[in-house]
This record gives structure tokens, C-alpha cells and sequence, in this order.
């Protein structure tokens, strides 16, 4: 675990103790409300591992022909409070942001690109939570290798 993961870190007993808004506890400032529920799943997910972490999710989740790989990587990078704001997204496949998402019950409901460079898109994603319906607005930079 980075030093940044550590000093990052939301104890998951302090989040069971509160059952408040995770807000206050995100090192995230200016966060969405739902960003602090993604970023304890991401949390769960690291420290758990993944195979724990689908064994205690009610519905087994991750699925195993998902990229745990590129799901771990998606986690750590919601600990370091990206993907929240424009200026600091996300860096992943689209099928690994979708996974990453799924992982924590949510589906894609929309969608927008916009070019970054010659060969990256920056994209805009809402997300709804299959539960409470709740949406959340992330940004995902998709970086497609150079091919010249």
C-alpha cells in the first residue's frame, strides 16, 4: 500500500459507527455525497481483496469474468479522490470503468466523449445505482496508445 493509500485511508469500523454521510470522512474535499460510498467500496475492495469482497457482497460482486486487475487499479485510484472532477478523472479502459462500477451496483445510464489530443477522450459518465437510483457523475480519461 502507497503512502498515499495510507494516509488516505477510511477505517471501515469508523464507517459502520457513524452510518452517516461519508463525506466527513473523505480526505476528498468537495466531493459528491456518492463519491464518499464509492470510495468506501473502493476501500473494501483493496483491503478485502476480491475474493472476500464478492464472497460479503450481496450480489457477488465482482463477477469472475470481470478485470480484477483493472478494477484494482480503478479503487486505488478512487482512493487518491480521482475521478470526481474534470481536472483529475479517472485513467481506465471503458470496460474496465463499467466493471469498476458494476463491482459497486452501479450501470451506466449516460454517456458523453470528448476528444483529448489526438487520440484520447475524456469521458463524461453517469452512473445510477441499481438500488436507490441514486446518480453519480464521474470522469474516465480513456488514453488509446499512439498507432502512428
Amino acid at each position: 500500500m502507497s503512502d498515499n493509500q495510507k494516509n488516505n485511508k477510511i477505517e471501515y469500523n469508523e464507517l459502520k459507527k457513524k452510518k452517516t454521510v461519508y463525506r466527513d470522512l473523505l480526505p476528498c474535499l468537495n466531493s459528491p455525497i456518492r463519491f464518499g460510498y464509492i470510495y468506501s467500496k473502493a476501500w473494501k475492495f483493496l483491503n478485502r481483496g476480491a475474493e472476500i469482497y464478492q464472497r460479503n457482497d450481496p450480489c457477488g460482486m465482482p463477477d469472475p469474468d470481470f478485470n480484477i486487475e483493472e478494477i484494482k487499479k480503478g479503487c486505488e485510484q478512487i482512493i487518491q479522490c480521482r475521478g470526481y472532477e474534470i481536472e483529475n478523472p479517472l485513467q481506465l479502459s471503458i470496460s474496465g470503468m463499467n466493471e469498476l462500477m458494476a463491482t459497486f451496483h452501479f450501470r451506466m445510464v449516460s454517456q458523453k466523449g470528448q476528444r483529448q489530443g489526438k487520440h484520447n477522450f475524456l469521458d463524461h459518465l453517469v452512473y445510477k445505482h441499481f438500488k436507490t437510483s441514486s446518480t453519480i457523475l464521474l470522469y474516465n480519461l480513456v488514453i488509446y496508445e499512439d498507432k502512428d
